[in-house]
C-alpha cells in the first residue's frame, strides 16, 4: 500500500509538472516583452488556433483567468492599472451552448483597457464551451484573446452601457 501511495504521489507530481497556475504569474513573468501582442504569442494565450485556446473549465483550477492574469500581469509591470471596460456578451458563443458555469468567467472576461504610457486594450472572448453530458457542468472554454484599437474597446463599451439602459 504505501508503494501505491509513492506512485500515486509521484504521478501527480510530475503531472503537475509545468502547470501554470494564476497565482504564480507575475509581472517579471512579462515585463521583457514588447507589447500585449508580445505576451498573448510568447504565452500561447490563444494555442495554435485562430479561434482561441481551450481552457480547462475546472474553477479550482482557475486555468480559465490566464489570460487575463498575464495581460494584468504585463499591465502592471509597465506600470498601469489594468480596468475592465466591458463585460463579454458571449456574442462568439453558438446559441447551442447553455452558457452554464460563465458566471465564473464573467470578471476575466470581456474588454480590458491598461492605462500605462503607452495604452493598449486587449479583449478575451468565449468563443465556445466543452460540457459534461452527465450533470452539465463546463469542462473546457475556449478564449479567444486579442489586441483591440482602444476606439473599437470605447465603442464596444457604450454600445453594452446603452443596451444595459435599455433592460432597466
Amino acid at each position: 500500500m504505501k508503494y501505491i501511495n509513492v506512485l500515486v504521489s509521484s504521478c501527480l507530481g510530475l503531472s503537475l509538472t509545468g502547470c501554470i497556475t494564476v497565482n504564480h504569474i507575475k509581472p517579471q513573468d512579462v515585463k521583457n516583452l514588447s507589447g500585449p501582442n508580445d505576451v498573448i504569442t510568447n504565452k500561447s494565450l490563444n494555442g495554435n488556433n485562430p479561434k482561441g485556446k481551450e481552457y480547462s473549465g475546472s474553477f479550482e483550477l482557475r486555468k480559465q483567468e490566464i489570460p487575463y492574469t498575464y495581460l494584468k500581469a504585463f499591465c502592471v509591470s509597465q506600470q498601469g492599472t489594468f480596468k475592465q471596460a466591458y463585460h463579454t456578451d458571449y456574442s462568439y458563443v453558438s446559441n447551442t451552448d447553455p452558457k452554464v458555469g460563465y458566471e465564473h468567467i464573467s470578471n476575466v472576461s470581456g474588454g480590458f483597457y491598461c492605462d500605462s504610457k503607452q495604452p493598449w486594450s486587449v479583449s478575451i472572448e468565449p468563443t465556445s464551451t466543452r460540457y459534461n453530458t452527465f450533470d452539465r457542468s463546463m469542462t473546457a472554454i475556449t478564449l479567444l484573446t486579442k489586441v483591440i484599437p482602444n476606439s473599437q474597446l470605447e465603442a464596444i463599451s457604450r454600445n453594452q452601457n446603452y443596451k444595459n439602459q435599455q433592460v432597466v
